[in-house]
Parts: structure tokens; C-alpha cells; sequence
């Protein structure tokens, strides 16, 4: 027969607990029956009288528990055939008890066993298909056994801060779980309160399922709020109607200094004079710019002209925010940082330079200009490009092409029906090169709202016109767009 290692000896014990449902001391045939079937093993009713023949050594009719761990450990495989040492190695594969399970279970004297085996195994993380990295402590502390915490720390140095790879600490887990026990133990061992995860940046305190435990974790923490944001944040416009508001965050000392909970962004009209003046227009969420509720108009004196409020929880990106929906703002906006604690909230930083969501119109398409009779011409043309704050309206301009841009370098003189000049490439229709027209006269023909696309002309002298679009909003006008092709009336 093999040796019989006590490990062995344990994993056996625990299979066999797990199966005798009715607590009696032994496996029945339908208890063997229903192991079988658990491992993807299932065996007809004839099968099970044989197998359980071969394996009730003393005929009791039962498998008793030391017959059980022979055949479970396989140290008696040569006497029970290869389908019986199959179905034991698949169960020891499915039912073993590692330092993890036992950590998870609270069975100190299986997890002394694993460490006795391989002492490491207290600083390894599990690497299983759903380990997701944890350690023998973060099993222990999330399900809130402080004897076998205790015993992974003080007798086997295992690591106290280790993370798994959510980043969290076994100190984070068992607040999280509500074990206020294993929380305090863990404090007194020297775990850090605000140690974050990277993902929320959430930390114990706040993830604490309980009051409870929320105020043991306070103890002997330094009651303050954070300190001031010290520089002005820095603010740009990383595309029309979205602002980037960057800060450094103020430096939290590891230990007992409590941890950042959330960083306040206040934006305010950069014409506003420390908060007196325009009333708050709007407010925007900092995470896709929905609205949300306002504040009551009886706030603090110094919230009065704040444009937009935002809260950001740390998170994996603190010290950034993109602020959205910042569209159609004909004025620029400043911003300010706070960061708040268990504590409180700091003082706001100074303010930002002033920075602009938008800016005035583009216009990069030619106008369409069609002759509809000898004095009338209908001239079209796409819309401009808005830069972050709506059209207001358009103006049309027109020029009369003079004689000399008409003229041909070849044997044509003049522009008839058969022929034309455009005007963007500085080409007649025989494909020569006209004088420039930089001397060409413009007129303003028509200004029209912005929902306007098109003018009809009227009562047009003869000769050849050409026509160009300026577009208009609250912050300016575009450069003239470039000219259409010349169209000839009359």
C-alpha cells in the first residue's frame, strides 16, 4: 500500500463529510451513487453494487470512513481496479482542499497542513480560473475568519497589503464584508485605511458595510479635511463643447491620514466677478453632460454665478475630468477644485485662465449660383460649420466679375453662354489661366437667418456675378468661404 501523508488524510476527510448527506458516519450506495454523478462519472445501478462491493472492505454495507480514505487517497489502487482509481483521482482533482479553500472555509488545521507542505504558499496568489489573485489572507479576512487572520500573520508572516487583482487588501474585504472583528485586527497589524483600489478608488472606509465598522476604521484616523488643491487647475478645450480640467490632487500620507472621496469642480463665466453678477445657468453632468438638479438659490454667498457644479469620485483617473455639453456658450469659462474627505471639504482653489468652448464659424464650401432667367439668379449653399456655438445667421456677398477677368489668354474675348469662369481655380472653360481676382469689388446682397440656405436674386444688371458666404455667431463671423463659380445674367 502507498504511505498515507496526513494532508491526504484531510482532503479524504473532508470529501467524505461533504457526502455523507445524512451525518451517520458512512457512504451509502446512493450517497456513492450521487458522488459519482457530482464528477461526470455516473454508474448504472449494477455498477454501483460492485463498486461499492469492492470498496466496503468489511461488508457493512457502508463505506465507513477509513475505508474511504484508502480508496480516496489512492493507496489501495491496485486492489480496486482502474474505473474505481479513476473516479477517486477526478475527486481529488474537484474536491481538493488547497491553502485557499481552507483559508476560505476556516479550517485552521487544514491551512497549518498546506503551509506545513510548502511554506510559500502564503505569499502566493491563487492562479485558478476564478482566483482572480487572491492570497490566503484575503480569503481568510473576506469571509471573516480571524482565527486563521490571525494565525497567516503572527505565525507566517504573510503579507499584510498584498492586492489581488481588483486591487484590493484584505483590509478592504473585510470591511466590505462587514467583519468588524478581522477590521480591527487588521489595524492593529498595521493596515493602511486609505489604501484605494485603481479601478472606483474607493477604499476601506468607503466601501464599510456597516457604522460599525466604519467607526473602528476612524479610530486614530487625523479627523481633517484635505488640504487646498494649491495650484489653479488647468483648463483646455479639447474639441468644441467639451472642456479637459486637470489638477494634482493634494498628497495623502499613507497611515492615518483619511483618504480623498470625491474632487468638486465649480466652472463659472470668466466675465464674473468672484461669484457676483449672472445668476448659475445651467448644470452638467461630469459624466455625459445630462442635467441634473439644481441647487437651491439659498446657497452660500460664493456659490452665487457658479455656471455648472461637477463631482468626481477619484477613480482610476484622478486629477481629470472631461466636461461635456458645453455647446453654443458665447463666453468663456473658468474652473476651481475642492476635494473632500470623511471629514469635510477643503477650500477651493484659485481660479483657472479663461478658456473659450467654442469659437467663431468656418466656412469651406463654395456657394452654388444658377441663372433662373436673364435677371434672376438662385444661389445655394451648404451650412457652415457651427465650431461649437449655433449659426445665427449668414450673409451673402456678390461681385461683379470686371471685364478684364472675362478676358481669355486665347482667340475668346468675352464670357458667353458656352462658357464659363471658375472663379475658385482661377480658370476660364478653355482651360487657361485668368487674371486674379483680388481687385473684385464685393457687395453685400442679402443677410439671412441661419435656418436659411438659399436666395433668389432679382432685377440683376447684366454680366457675369460670382458670390461667396460669411457666416455669423454669438462669437464672431467666419472669413469670407470661397467664391462659386461665375454665372451670367442677361
Amino acid at each position: 500500500m502507498k504511505t498515507l501523508l496526513e494532508t491526504d488524510r484531510q482532503s479524504a476527510t473532508e470529501a467524505f463529510r461533504c457526502y455523507d448527506v445524512d451525518g451517520s458516519g458512512s457512504i451509502s450506495v446512493e450517497e456513492l451513487g450521487a458522488l459519482c454523478d457530482d464528477l461526470g462519472m455516473p454508474q448504472d445501478p449494477v455498477e454501483l453494487e460492485i463498486v461499492m462491493r469492492r470498496l466496503d472492505r468489511d461488508s457493512s454495507g457502508a463505506i465507513e470512513l477509513g475505508e474511504f480514505i484508502n480508496w480516496w487517497s489512492g493507496s489501495i489502487d491496485e486492489l480496486v481496479g482502474d474505473k474505481l482509481c479513476s473516479i477517486a483521482a477526478a475527486g481529488r482533482r474537484a474536491l481538493q482542499v488547497d491553502v485557499f479553500k481552507a483559508c476560505w472555509l476556516g479550517r485552521l488545521d487544514l491551512v497549518r497542513a498546506r503551509i506545513a507542505e510548502d511554506p510559500d504558499v502564503v505569499r502566493l496568489a491563487d492562479t485558478s480560473e476564478f482566483g482572480a489573485g487572491y492570497t490566503a489572507l484575503h480569503y481568510a479576512a473576506y469571509a471573516g475568519h480571524l482565527a486563521v487572520v490571525e494565525a497567516l500573520l503572527s505565525e507566517y508572516r504573510a503579507p499584510l497589503d498584498t492586492r489581488n487583482e481588483a486591487g484590493c487588501t484584505a483590509l478592504f474585504l473585510a470591511s466590505q464584508q462587514g467583519h468588524c472583528a478581522v477590521v480591527k485586527y487588521l489595524l492593529q497589524r498595521g493596515a493602511r485605511v486609505n489604501e484605494t483600489e485603481p479601478i472606483h478608488g474607493y477604499s476601506a472606509l468607503d466601501v464599510a458595510r456597516t457604522d460599525k465598522v466604519r467607526d473602528i476604521l476612524l479610530q486614530g484616523c487625523e479627523r481633517e479635511p484635505p488640504a487646498v488643491v494649491s495650484d489653479p487647475p488647468r483648463v483646455q478645450c479639447s474639441k468644441f463643447g467639451t472642456l479637459e480640467v486637470s489638477w494634482t490632487p493634494p498628497r495623502v500620507s499613507l497611515g492615518k491620514t483619511l483618504p480623498l472621496q470625491q474632487h468638486i469642480i465649480e466652472l463659472r463665466r470668466a466675465d464674473d466677478d468672484d461669484g457676483e453678477g449672472n445668476e448659475a445657468a445651467a448644470d452638467y453632468d461630469p459624466n455625459g453632460g445630462k442635467e441634473v438638479e439644481k441647487e437651491s438659490t439659498e446657497a452660500k454667498s460664493n456659490d452665487a454665478g457658479i455656471f455648472s457644479r461637477c463631482i468626481q469620485a477619484p477613480g482610476s483617473n484622478p486629477g481629470r475630468l472631461l466636461i461635456t455639453d458645453l455647446q453654443d456658450l458665447p463666453f468663456a469659462l473658468q474652473a476651481r477644485v475642492a476635494t473632500c474627505n470623511a471629514s469635510g471639504q477643503s477650500a477651493f482653489s484659485v481660479w483657472s485662465e479663461p478658456v473659450l468652448c467654442a469659437s467663431a464659424p468656418s466656412v469651406t464650401q463654395a456657394p452654388e449660383a444658377q441663372s433662373l432667367s436673364k435677371r434672376s439668379v438662385q444661389v445655394t449653399w451648404p451650412k457652415a460649420t457651427s465650431n461649437g456655438c449655433k449659426i445665427t445667421a449668414y450673409r451673402l456677398e456678390g461681385a461683379v466679375l470686371p471685364t478684364s477677368a472675362l478676358r481669355r489668354t486665347s482667340t475668346h474675348s468675352s464670357l458667353d453662354s458656352s462658357s464659363s469662369f471658375n472663379s475658385r481655380t482661377g480658370r476660364n472653360g478653355s482651360g487657361t489661366m485668368a487674371p486674379s481676382l483680388e481687385n473684385v469689388e464685393w457687395d453685400v446682397v442679402a443677410v439671412v437667418p441661419a435656418k436659411t440656405t438659399r436666395k433668389v436674386i432679382e432685377q440683376m444688371r447684366p454680366g457675369a456675378y460670382i458670390f461667396r458666404i460669411v457666416a455669423a455667431n454669438l462669437l464672431g463671423k467666419s472669413k469670407p468661404g470661397p467664391p462659386s463659380i461665375a454665372v451670367r445674367v442677361g
